[in-house]
């Protein structure tokens, strides 16, 4: 790795989760190593426009084809390889505007679809509006699936991959969702300070999804599943003239889960080093 590349002061960092050892690590070259770290090759070159602070901003691997790495840059670039850097290709069309691409996630289904977000404000590039976007067909095209988003700059997004179309996006306000792909977002901070969000991570076997702010802690949530009946047993008298009585089964809802409310994650630090106390002492002089 040339430590005289340009890079940002938090230089992304990703992983292929279906390779152990392999990591990304971005320049204004994306570099890549097989061996967690020892050794590092660069796939790609200068996939910036060229400008002296410009430099990868974001990486993602998909998750079904490794082989398939989306870069974002902090001039508006994004960039696709199909094979693992033996060619990029730059997919930075309409309607995606020309500023800091904050993150990049890929379907857990596809790796022809992905969703960008974008930093700043719509009046950085007034004639691009936007902060998240979606392609299907690997970057050809886009669409703009900011829908009612307040004009805030977007800096982090999760894919749920149990629920399709289910996007969480961190920004400066906190986080927001969408439940169906983009067509509406809805407020998602419940416990949470009103502060910026700079990453999230949704494990998808625990459900549980971790927000990290700017400067107030690490939140935590349990992502409630959806209610499903359960059967209760109430008593039914009959007509017949034994008046015995019979039971009927009649299903009823569970009773519907609290609003999930993300929680701090407590950093606890190790216990203190006792430190030595002096005690003056009186003497007399000879």
């Amino acid at each position: 790795m040339n430590l005289n590349d340009r890079s940002l002061f938090h230089a992304p960092f990703a992983l292929d989760r279906s390779s152990a050892g392999v990591f990304y690590f971005g320049t204004h070259k994306v570099y890549r190593t097989t061996n967690r770290g020892d050794w590092w090759q660069s796939i790609s070159g200068d996939l910036t426009l060229g400008g002296s602070r410009t430099a990868v901003s974001t990486i993602a691997v998909a998750p079904t084809t490794p082989a398939v790495i989306y870069p974002g840059t902090s001039d508006g670039q994004v960039q696709v390889t199909t094979n693992t850097g033996g060619r990029w290709d730059n997919v930075t069309r309409h309607p995606l505007p020309n500023r800091f691409v904050s993150g990049i996630a890929v379907s857990h289904t596809s790796h022809q679809t992905a969703y960008v977000v974008y930093n700043g404000f719509d009046t950085h590039t007034p004639s691009l509006h936007g902060h998240v976007f979606k392609t299907t067909n690997g970057g050809a095209t886009w669409q703009d699936i900011s829908s009612n988003l307040p004009d805030i700059p977007a800096l982090c997004i999760a894919l749920d991959r149990d629920a399709p179309g289910t996007i969480y996006i961190g920004t400066d306000i906190g986080v927001f969702r969408s439940t169906n792909d983009g067509g509406s977002w809805t407020a998602f901070s419940n416990g949470m300070a009103n502060v910026a969000v700079f990453d999230l991570a949704l494990n998808p076997d625990t459900d549980v999804l971790l927000a990290a702010t700017h400067g107030r802690s690490i939140y935590r949530l349990e992502i409630a599943a959806e209610p499903t009946p359960t059967a209760t047993v109430t008593a039914t008298r009959t007509a017949e003239p034994t008046h015995t009585a019979t039971w009927a089964v009649s299903p009823t809802p569970t009773e519907i889960p609290s609003a999930a409310v993300f929680l701090p994650i407590i950093m606890r630090s190790h216990a203190p080093v006792p430190t030595a106390t002096v005690k003056a002492t009186a003497t007399t002089d000879l």
